[in-house]
């Protein structure tokens, strides 16, 4: 029996041993939990993505969490976003990516990304209006004095 080369290839693995939509997947699962144990596991699976070759997956994630969680919440968190993204982009450029990922100050920066985007103040939440018991009778519309005739 032949076997075909799409077989005989294995799916590619993260450092950590996951393939990578998992680990992404758990990363910005990580960054919607709260407490001590969230946190640890949002920098785990980072440094995994960043370190195995993924650090522009983590940027696209982080800058959706960003989007969709904090908002106008903080708006400096974008500037922030951007200019750490660019120091972390211009360290990868200057050095190959195994001497990037041994580097202490990559690791520091893209925890401490992590960290700041987990602390950032979220968005409000905007209530939806309530309307009074007395709009549910019939009618209710032409008893107010400014309501025009349809």
């Amino acid at each position: 029996m032949m076997t075909t080369i799409a077989e005989t290839e294995e799916t590619p693995r993260t450092r950590c041993g996951y393939t990578p939509s998992e680990s992404i997947r758990a990363f910005e699962k990580a960054m919607m939990e709260s407490g001590v144990l969230g946190t640890g596991k949002a920098l785990h699976f980072a440094a995994d993505v960043a370190c195995s070759g993924g650090f522009d997956c983590l940027v696209r994630s982080m800058w959706e969490y960003a989007i969709s969680h904090i908002g106008l919440g903080s708006p400096r968190i974008f500037f922030y976003l951007k200019k750490r993204i660019e120091e972390i982009s211009g360290l990868l450029q200057k050095l190959p990516d195994e001497g990037a990922y041994a580097l202490e100050e990559f690791q520091v920066r893209v925890g401490e990304l992590i960290l700041v985007l987990r602390e950032a103040a979220p968005r409000t939440i905007v209530p939806w209006p309530k309307v009074g018991q007395e709009t549910h009778t019939e009618g209710w519309i032409r008893t107010i004095a400014s309501a025009p005739e349809t």
